[in-house]
């Protein structure tokens, strides 16, 4: 910006002192900080005569000669200052030119020698104030850096980060929502995302876990009602989002050079090899077991040997069948997690599986929660909401699997809301005595019988109804220690969450459906 270029003389007034300060306009700020040795962010006010008050400087060129100015320090109401070794740096909110941005704070970096900023950037934005705002010479004069140079950030990164100025059409769409996330549209979440990733990737082109975490939190901030529906994670869709958008950013990038040195020191160019599903992946899953200090190996060998010979009468005692189940729960929990017996040798050693009310007895064990219970309690809240979800979805089931399962279709068909793989979860056959195509447990539905459950394409039990299918289905993976399927990981995730098994999500997918519920 052109400032003219005349010697000029003020009376300056800093603190108690009073000089008399002989420069150019253009030089004031400079002559003023040495005459007084101030090294922090500061701004000029001159006296108006008319108002017996002291108002901001603002443009250098219209400001008169002979003119009375005193300094004020502008470290809280124009910066925020961040002591790093014998200097302070201030970052400032700028205002941008552009209508979708209009404030944004530029953090500077306390422990590193790296810059997000440079002089003349810092200069020519300071300059579209209505008072110019001083920056410190040592600051003027560091290094050029790039702007997407990695910042590592100490416990206090950005403590005081504002966002930009929300973009219109982003706003239009945040109030369409009503305060409500649950009517948040796909094209407001995109624009969201554009908008935050905007913001963050003129600071770093990899931001670390706190720096995503930081601006996520200023949106929520502005934008509470718009915090994921999990207690435990209300960051988790926006965090992955922004996430990804960087990724999607980094890819078209390869020829920058801090992008060629990253993946030079973490990418890798081995692929993961094809998944075969002939074996279930044990899941390993890490529990707090009880120990069973009352019983040892023999009494456990007598409950179990007690408990087949019951399962193999006409007339069963279930009292007894129950009673030995629970003995033994401890032991045979330890039996799946080590891996001693194959999921064939526990169903052959423990035939009371057969029963689904033993099952659902060993989900209260696992789960502390009564699964039929919140199934029915599911039916009536949460599952109309998926109803609509899945309609448009249904055309592809097969119309006798749809004839068979009637209302039954939300619960069975949940697979198909993440385009996971349904014939891993539940199958058809027009024969009663068929088997299924995949290890993992799966439901059998057939036209004339009971549906069935299986697991390692083995029977397992057979159940009244789908929705005990399902109970036993999604019990299976924690009785026999499964890990969950890759193609089934999303529709497993939201049962565990509709059924109170787990309340941990991590998939940001799972999460916008539970959101919209």
């Amino acid at each position: 910006m052109y400032r003219e270029k005349m010697s000029c003389i003020y009376l300056v007034t800093f603190n108690d002192s009073k000089k008399v300060v002989h420069c150019e306009k253009c030089d004031l700020y400079d002559k003023v900080a040495a005459e007084f040795n101030i090294t922090k962010s500061m701004k000029l006010c001159q006296w108006n005569s008319d108002f017996d008050e002291w108002i901001d400087v603002g443009n250098l060129e219209n400001l008169p000669n002979k003119t009375k100015l005193t300094v004020k320090l502008t470290e809280e109401s124009h910066c925020s200052t961040i002591t790093s070794g014998t200097h302070t740096e201030p970052h400032f909110p700028i205002e941008s030119a552009s209508s979708s941005s209009s404030v944004t704070t530029v953090p500077l970096d306390s422990d590193e020698d790296e810059d997000s900023q440079t002089a003349e950037d810092m200069t020519s934005l300071a300059n579209s104030h209505n008072t110019d705002p001083w920056i410190p010479p040592l600051i003027r004069t560091e290094p050029k850096a790039l702007i997407s140079s990695r910042v590592r950030s100490n416990k206090n990164w950005m403590v005081d980060y504002n966002l930009s100025k929300v973009p219109v059409h982003v706003l239009l769409g945040i109030e369409a929502c009503k305060e409500d996330i649950v009517n948040i549209t796909s094209s407001t979440r995109r624009g969201i995302n554009q908008w935050l990733f905007n913001d963050l990737s003129s600071h770093a082109l990899y931001p670390s876990s706190a720096e995503y975490n930081t601006v996520v939190m200023a949106f929520l901030r502005k934008f509470p009602f718009l915090a994921d529906k999990n207690n435990k994670n209300p960051m988790g869709t926006w965090l992955e989002g922004i996430r990804q958008k960087f990724r999607d950013a980094r890819r078209s990038m390869a020829h920058v050079p801090e992008v060629m040195a990253m993946k030079k020191k973490y990418g890798t160019k081995t692929q993961r090899p094809p998944l075969v599903e002939t074996e279930i992946t044990p899941a390993k899953r890490i529990r707090i077991m009880t120990q069973n200090i009352a019983e040892d190996e023999h009494s456990i060998a007598a409950y179990v040997k007690e408990m087949m010979k019951e399962c193999k009468k006409n007339v069963k005692n279930m009292d007894l069948i129950k009673d030995r189940m629970q003995r033994t729960f401890v032991y045979r929990q330890e039996e799946a997690k080590n891996g001693s017996l194959t999921i064939t040798d526990i169903i052959e050693k423990y035939p009371a599986y057969q029963f689904p009310a033993v099952i659902f007895d060993e989900a209260k064990r696992l789960f502390k929660v009564d699964l039929q219970e919140e199934l029915k309690n599911a039916s009536h809240s949460i599952l109309p909401k998926l109803k609509k979800m899945l309609e448009p979805k249904l055309k592809s089931v097969p119309e006798a699997l749809l004839h068979i399962l009637k209302e039954n279709e939300v619960l069975c068909c949940i697979p198909l809301l993440f385009t996971n793989k349904l014939d891993m979860f539940i199958q058809y056959s027009d024969q009663e005595n068929s088997d299924v195509t995949t290890p993992y447990p799966c439901i059998l539905a057939t036209e004339h019988a009971d549906p069935a459950v299986y697991v390692q394409k083995r029977w397992l039990c057979n159940c009244s109804t789908f929705g005990e299918a399902l109970i036993v289905l999604i019990t299976s993976y924690w009785i026999f220690d499964v890990r969950f399927p890759k193609a089934l990981t999303c529709t497993l995730q939201l049962l565990s969450f509709v059924l109170k098994i787990s309340e941990t999500i991590q998939n940001p997918t799972v999460q916008k459906i539970i959101n919209s519920l």
